[in-house]
């Protein structure tokens, strides 16, 4: 019994417009699951958690994963920005917490992807500790070489295995070569 999924990402555009068409459309196309994005202040695409998720389950659809680009947590030392991101991931049912992206000043150099892997560390034990698993979603730039590695290089070796795994977007990994 395999599952199928969408990222709401791929319709970004379309999501900020009419989202509950869009879960109904999704819905009605045959998916079972998204994977959502757009969290901001305790919110995912401008609706509470809870009528998030009542749009959800209206729909029959699940949610295993999110995308949550928490640059406050991340770069910042605002540890309440995850912790409650774990609070309504967990009440949304997801599995897996994602981080989707860096801004090109966060990924400069081998130091600023060492600080990342230690604040995913961090936020990994955290998701851990609530039955969630951390994950970081690559593009091309960590792939790119600095000083004879790279920042993925980085990321895989300075971070646990059992804290952080790593959702591979294949497109990404092939367009780096």
């Amino acid at each position: 019994n395999h599952k199928i999924g969408l990222h709401l990402y791929t319709l970004r555009e379309q999501v900020k417009k009419d989202l509950p068409g869009v879960i109904a459309a999704v819905a009605g196309a045959g998916y079972t699951e998204v994977e959502t994005f757009d969290y901001a202040n305790r919110k995912h695409s401008g609706l509470s958690i809870s009528d998030f998720d009542a749009l959800l389950k209206k729909h029959n659809l699940q949610t295993p994963s999110g995308h949550y680009y928490m640059k406050g947590f991340l770069f910042q030392g605002k540890d309440d920005e995850w912790k409650q991101a774990i609070e309504d991931a967990k009440a949304l049912g997801q599995s897996y917490m994602v981080i989707p992206y860096l801004d090109a000043d966060q990924r400069k150099n081998l130091d600023a992807y060492k600080k990342l892997a230690d604040r995913l560390n961090l936020g990994g034990e955290w998701c851990k500790q609530a039955g969630l698993q951390m994950a970081y979603h690559n593009h091309d730039f960590e792939f790119k070489e600095m000083e004879g590695q790279t920042g993925m290089d980085i990321l895989l070796k300075e971070t646990g295995k059992d804290l952080v795994e790593f959702e591979m977007d294949l497109y990404w990994v092939r367009f780096a070569g």
